[in-house]
C-alpha cells in the first residue's frame, strides 16, 4: 500500500470514529414534551422552574400550583429536539428573585418528579434536586 492510500484509510478511519462518537451525543431531533412535579423539601414555596434542554430549547417551564401545597409545582416544557434535560427550581422568594436555586442531574424521558433539598432544609452549599417516584 502506498503512503497516499494509507493516509486516506487513516482519515477515513478517523472520520468513522468521530461520527460514531457524535452519533451517540446528537439529539434525536424529535420534539418531546417533558413534565412532572417539583417540591422544595424545606417547605418553602416553589416559585419557578427553568428547564435546561441539553439538545437546545431551554426555557421557563409552564407551571401550575397544587392546591394546599405551596412547596410543590407541576411543570411542563416542550423540547423541540427532545433529549435529556436539567431542572433548576426556585425555592422561596419570588418568581423574579429566588430564595435558592436548586438543580438536578441530567434526566431523560417525558416525565420526572424532583424533590429539591434547598438551603432552608439544611442542604449543602450547592442545593440539589433528586428524582423521586410519584409515591415518595
Amino acid at each position: 500500500m502506498n503512503p497516499s492510500t494509507a493516509a486516506k484509510f487513516a482519515v477515513l478511519g478517523s472520520v468513522a470514529v468521530l461520527c460514531t462518537a457524535l452519533g451517540c451525543t446528537l439529539p434525536n431531533g424529535r420534539p418531546q414534551v417533558v413534565s412532572g412535579s417539583v417540591e422544595c423539601a424545606s417547605g418553602a414555596a416553589a416559585v419557578g422552574v427553568w428547564v435546561d434542554a441539553l439538545s437546545g430549547g431551554s426555557g421557563w417551564g409552564t407551571t401550575q400550583r397544587i392546591a394546599g401545597h405551596p412547596e410543590r409545582l407541576l411543570y411542563r416544557r416542550d423540547l423541540p429536539l427532545g433529549g435529556r434535560f436539567i431542572v433548576h427550581v426556585g425555592c422561596g422568594g419570588t418568581p423574579a428573585v429566588w430564595g435558592s436555586s436548586n438543580s438536578s442531574a441530567p434526566v431523560g424521558g417525558p416525565y420526572a418528579d424532583f424533590r429539591c433539598h434547598d438551603h432552608a432544609a439544611g442542604a449543602a452549599p450547592h442545593p440539589v434536586c433528586e428524582t423521586v417516584t410519584p409515591d415518595n
